[in-house]
């Protein structure tokens, strides 16, 4: 009798990496969802929109592709590994297992230092060491106009 049930993938977390954190970064990006997070870094507070790895890239491509000409070099090049690297987070099959997540990818985000206003005050995309988060919440900090 054959077995009609196929077992899920299973990404497995290094020691070094809290497996909430890393569950949810690879749902954000096999899933596409986005979700605002406030995470702890060596001591810094970085707030923003978490972003799957390809999202991340596919902006960075766009921020860089109105410089990408003959005579821009450097951007054009950056312009070339940005969607590379966004073509990286993409499985080539439906069915393949998610990759183990390393980096955890924010856009807007800003960094919040005790009695500072955040910078920068626009956000910006921002790109992480999974393993360097030492904690994290859901939603994202703001500042009330004063």
């Amino acid at each position: 009798m054959e077995d009609d049930n196929k077992a899920e993938p299973v990404i497995q977390i290094p020691d070094n990496q809290d497996w909430v954190l890393a569950t949810i970064v690879s749902d954000a990006q096999t899933l596409g969802f986005e979700q605002a997070m406030t995470l702890q870094v060596n001591g810094l507070i970085v707030s923003g929109v978490m972003i799957g790895g390809a999202k991340y890239f596919e902006l960075q491509t766009a921020l860089v592709e109105p410089f990408a000409t003959d005579e821009m070099k450097v951007a054009y090049y950056m312009k070339e590994v940005f969607a590379t690297a966004a073509d990286l987070y993409k499985p080539e099959e439906e069915d393949e297992a998610p990759s183990m997540p390393t980096y955890i990818h924010l856009r807007n985000a800003q960094f919040f230092s005790p009695g500072q206003r955040p910078l920068p005050g626009e956000g910006v995309l921002w790109r992480g060491r999974l393993s360097s988060v030492d904690g994290f919440s859901f939603g994202s900090l703001s500042v009330a106009d004063d």
